[in-house]
């Protein structure tokens, strides 16, 4: 029997039996993804395998191994993903960083005030992974200013399940500021009835 040359693994040495993040099987890169999962040297091999990977079983384990990582550098990977004409990319980017609470506050001011309303929707979301206070502060700032009734809506949203008595003054103003809307009406009072408790 010829001998076979074995394939590069994906930790890039010669020897081990690590699959390839490169090979044509989709488990082979599955699993390659697995197993470099919180390997912060993998991070630039795992960022150029995700913008080119299109089956969501490799994507989602691609996600899940740069979210390991924890990093600043590796959450700013995933953000592009927040993107996504996808839905299911951009869902599986959103549980990604939520699993990073560590470094979201670094990143939350600027895509609460992205010039895509369905990015600083996502962003509101994320704030749900912060501590109660911090979840408060950042998204009373962000509704100080915010017009758009559905991201009001996602940040209202989050702020009945996490917000501290702090979001009190800011809902009853985003309730004034869209008097005319009965969807922000009912959600500003529906988030400070939990609130209150």
């Amino acid at each position: 029997m010829p001998l076979v040359r074995r394939e590069q693994t994906a930790s890039g040495g010669p020897h081990g039996n690590v699959p390839s993040l490169s090979s044509q099987d989709m488990e082979q890169r599955r699993q390659a993804a697995l197993a470099l999962a919180g390997d912060g040297t993998a991070l630039p091999r795992l960022a150029a395998a995700l913008a080119v990977e299109t089956a969501a079983p490799v994507r989602e384990a691609l996600l899940d191994a740069i979210a390991g990582i924890g990093t600043r550098a590796a959450a700013l990977v995933l953000l592009p993903a927040l993107r996504s004409d996808d839905a299911g990319v951009r869902n599986a980017a959103l549980v990604a960083l939520q699993t990073m609470p560590s470094v979201l506050p670094g990143l939350l001011p600027d895509l609460l005030i992205d010039g895509d309303s369905d990015v600083r929707v996502l962003a509101a979301e994320l704030a749900r992974a912060l501590p109660p206070v911090e979840a408060t502060g950042i998204l009373c700032r962000m509704l100080e200013g915010e017009t758009h009734a559905n991201v009001c809506g996602a940040a209202m949203d989050v702020l009945a399940q996490v917000g501290t008595a702090d979001a009190l003054p800011c809902l009853q103003v985003v309730a004034d500021r869209f008097a005319g809307d009965a969807f922000i009406g009912f959600a500003a009072r529906t988030a400070m009835a939990r609130i209150r408790g």
